[in-house]
């Protein structure tokens, strides 16, 4: 049975984001290895995630923490990572404005790290 080359070997112009790729995990893994708190791990997580996506996405979406509001009141628990539209409206919900309250309509996507 022939070995089956990585997909990245196949087709080389997928070799450019295999390498981007490992090189992004080998910075998450190198900063949580600095911490010991589950929660610093978990922070230091949810920062890669985010600056990420706020690298690669456009312009008409943003990237923050938050919780997300219905129209019938519902309303999430704590969301690590909220890509919601740039022209829809969200509360900060603390003074240094880090963390957000969204109303549900203008969220793409939520992330859980």
């Amino acid at each position: 049975m022939p070995i089956s080359k990585p997909p990245y070997m196949a087709r080389p112009e997928l070799h450019v984001l295999y390498e981007h790729f490992g090189t992004l995990t080998t910075q998450i893994l190198g900063a949580t290895k600095l911490h010991k708190a589950p929660l610093n791990i978990g922070a230091a997580r949810e920062l890669f995630v985010a600056t990420f996506l706020r690298r690669h996405l456009p312009q008409s979406l943003w990237v923050a923490r938050g919780e997300i509001l219905d129209s019938s009141g519902g309303r999430s628990g704590d969301c690590d990572v909220v890509v919601a539209r740039s022209s829809s409206p969200a509360i900060p919900a603390d003074p240094g404005e880090s963390i957000f309250l969204f109303l549900a309509e203008g969220v793409d996507s939520v992330v859980e790290v």
